[in-house]
């Protein structure tokens, strides 16, 4: 299967017009594509920009529950496997015990998602530690609203 064959089949689906030669035409069609996963999936199997592909998994991760298909298309990108795992922690916010939070191990992408989750022990976490100002300004503003 080449290249054009999964793309035509996602830019059908989506009736996205835009310019598949190019990689910001693949771009604006792999964002109109979020509600066709499958063909979403087939089509940047063949994605010959690593960093497009990437990028588009990154985005994928918050709408999937299992990752692991879609981590197969970028085998070795670190990058990728921690965003993964960050979302875990994402999803699993209002549940995490004080010992499981890891403000050193965690991104600032991450910090700054869970600022805004109604997470109390995980907020008060980053209301006092949290990386930059803003995460725990952030932080602390949601605790001001979370009950808990």
């Amino acid at each position: 299967m080449t290249t054009e064959q999964p793309l035509a089949a996602l830019a059908r689906e989506t009736g996205c017009t835009a310019d598949l030669a190019s990689e910001h035409g693949r771009w604006e069609l792999y964002q109109a594509a979020f509600g066709a996963l499958p063909l979403l999936r087939a089509a940047l199997a063949h994605e010959p920009d690593t960093a497009l592909r990437t990028s588009v998994l990154l985005r994928v991760l918050d709408l999937v529950d299992d990752h692991e298909p879609w981590l197969e298309l970028v085998p070795d990108d670190t990058y990728a496997q921690r965003r993964s795992r960050e979302v875990g922690v994402l999803r699993r916010a209002a549940d995490l015990a004080p010992e499981e939070i890891d403000l050193p191990g965690w991104s600032d992408w991450l910090q700054l998602r869970l600022a805004e989750m109604p997470a109390p022990t995980v907020l008060r976490a980053l209301a006092a530690e949290g990386r930059t100002k803003r995460i725990r300004r952030l932080a602390t503003a949601a605790l001001r609203v979370v009950p808990g």
